[in-house]
């Protein structure tokens, strides 16, 4: 058996182990609550920052959706009746709608809310985006077909006008007063006969631009064409005065000829008779005509050349009704 004095000795010893396996506890205890804060603090951080992440992912979404339905707005606008298949145009509109109700709100809580709003705007802005490139294409190739129609009949008009200019030139050889006219008209058709056999290429603003240099090529022949058309009408009235002043004179020579060889008046039963003659004919002039009377009482009528250039000649002679023409000829009417 122990001794009183050995179970005092005893006692301290027992206390401090029961110390210690209280500090031991404590400290376990401490360091789980530190452990437990820790994770705590590290998972709030984690779920903070992946939260922060689908914010910035669902903003950037967000960016591009309204860009792809801004887009789409455009084209859509622009496109209205420049497109052969409408049926384009009403699936754009559709997918603009449906962008417009995709717009994900950056202000959700929770990171998967965000993903699912991030993932239904980027889809929605992709259909806009296919969308809307269907239709600008379409557009496009609209558009390219009017500017090939434009131009194929720019040029279908410049080689008409052409091929008349062309015409006028070569019947207006020797037939005008100043050469000059048709030298210009010659210039001006070899200027646009290069625009008609110049090559364009197969686009749109290249097609649209050959189309308004035919149509300019054109209207630059319509003033040389129409100097030497006057032209040509002024030498031909001249000519043509020319010679209904000759015939005018040949007439009247014939008659006086005729006059001088007559010797004995005749009669007729539907003129006058004449008894007297004289030895020169009488020549009188009214209204621009001319009127000459033989001794033998014939008078011939010239009239003054009209606005063509046609005249009358008319003979009248005692006797037997006769007629004649311009160069003195007579004939039994």
């Amino acid at each position: 058996m122990s001794s009183a004095g050995e179970l005092l000795e005893a006692t301290p010893d027992r206390t401090t182990g029961r110390r210690r396996v209280v500090v031991a506890i404590v400290s376990a205890v401490v360091v789980l609550a530190v452990v437990a804060t820790t994770l705590v603090v590290t998972t709030q951080r984690a779920a903070a920052a992946e939260l922060a992440t689908a914010r910035t992912a669902a903003a950037a979404a967000k960016v591009s959706l309204d860009q792809a339905v801004t887009d789409g707005r455009s084209v859509l606008a622009a496109s209205q009746g420049r497109v052969d298949d409408d049926q384009l145009r009403t699936v754009l509109a559709a997918a603009v709608t449906a962008g417009d109700a995709s717009t994900p709100s950056t202000s959700l809580r929770t990171a998967k809310a965000l993903d699912r709003a991030t993932t239904d705007a980027q889809h929605a802005a992709a259909a806009v985006a296919a969308a809307t490139v269907a239709v600008r294409s379409a557009q496009a190739a609209w558009e390219r077909s009017q500017a090939q129609a434009a131009h194929d009949a720019a040029h279908a008009a410049l080689a008409a006008a052409i091929d008349a200019a062309a015409a006028v030139l070569a019947g207006s050889d020797g037939k005008v007063a100043d050469p000059a006219v048709r030298d210009a008209l010659s210039a001006a058709i070899t200027a646009a006969s290069t625009t008609r056999d110049a090559t364009v290429a197969d686009q749109t603003p290249a097609l649209t631009a050959g189309a308004s240099a035919a149509t300019a090529a054109g209207t630059s022949l319509t003033a040389p064409v129409k100097a030497v058309t006057d032209a040509q009408v002024a030498w031909q009235a001249a000519q043509d005065r020319a010679a209904a002043e000759q015939a005018a004179a040949a007439a009247a020579k014939t008659a006086t000829t005729r006059a001088s060889t007559s010797t004995k008046p005749s009669t007729s039963t539907n003129a006058p008779s004449s008894t007297k003659s004289s030895t020169s004919s009488k020549s009188t002039t009214t209204g621009g005509g001319t009127t000459t009377t033989a001794p033998d009482g014939t008078t011939t009528t010239t009239t003054a050349p009209d606005s063509t250039g046609h005249y009358w000649v008319q003979t009248f002679t005692p006797g037997p009704a006769q007629c004649g023409d311009e160069f003195g000829n007579t004939w039994a009417c």
